[in-house]
């Protein structure tokens, strides 16, 4: 499927997140909620958690599509949205590969912060509190924050431009994984302005979600996924006029 420019616009998607996050809160939050729980316990597994996690998310992620495009539709959502589409044979193969794709991309990035930094820089990022840093880590890590940031900076640019309309064309389409994330890279080329907008707004609303105590996150996250899916629906709109008429 071939993506075109956006008919709406960042405003409109967020606008219809919020309306379709509306239709039922309390699941969505508990649906947010459970996501991260269980992205944050694999990565208490030692070794192998955040292998798992980097694979399984494009699938999780797509269950949350799922249950927005549900809420687009005026259909009541359930916590078992958030497995539905690794549950689903048809989908699963690929979320699983575009899954795969993501860990080789997260490896590869690794890599790239050791080439850098050196090994001594991987064992500062390595220490996940860092309370119990020495000083001569912490030194390190103020040394080296600049160069940090423009990897992390750049790395997660390339994973939103990869996989943002990869997740739901796998997802909703059937699109190979490769194909999908090919689309995924021209829709966010010629929809640069639109989804530079999107982020800037995403990014005023998490100065806003972070106080008190983080807990507007439990909103803008789920309100940001039903703006995501209505961005993908604007964007590749091969589908029944009355959903794109809900979606701008």
């Amino acid at each position: 499927m071939q993506p075109k420019h956006a008919q709406a616009g960042a405003l409109d998607w967020y606008r219809s997140g919020w309306q379709w996050f509306m239709t039922n809160p309390v699941i969505w939050i508990l649906l947010i909620a459970a996501y991260f729980i269980l992205l944050l316990a694999l990565q208490l597994i030692p070794l192998v958690g955040s292998l798992m996690g980097a694979v399984l998310w494009p699938g999780l992620s797509a269950g949350l599509l799922i249950a927005a495009r549900k809420s687009s539709q005026g259909a009541s959502i359930s916590m078992n949205d958030l497995f539905s589409a690794l549950a689903n044979p048809e989908s699963r193969p690929g979320l699983l590969h575009l899954g795969t794709i993501s860990l080789t991309v997260a490896l590869l990035s690794g890599f790239a912060i050791f080439k850098l930094g050196g090994a001594d820089l991987m064992s500062v990022l390595s220490q996940r509190n860092p309370a119990v840093m020495s000083d001569e880590s912490m030194v390190l890590m103020r040394s080296q924050f600049p160069v940090i940031m423009s990897i992390m900076l750049i790395i997660s640019a390339i994973t939103a431009i990869l996989f943002m309309y990869a997740v739901p064309l796998v997802t909703f389409e059937g699109t190979p994984a490769f194909a999908a994330i090919k689309a995924s890279l021209w829709a966010s080329v010629i929809n640069m302005l639109p989804l530079f907008i999107f982020s800037m707004l995403y990014l005023a609303f998490a100065m806003l979600a972070s106080l008190p105590f983080m807990l507007g996150f439990l909103i803008l996250m789920p309100v940001s996924i039903c703006a995501w899916y209505a961005s993908y629906v604007d964007i590749f709109p091969d589908r029944s006029e009355s959903e794109i008429s809900r979606a701008v």
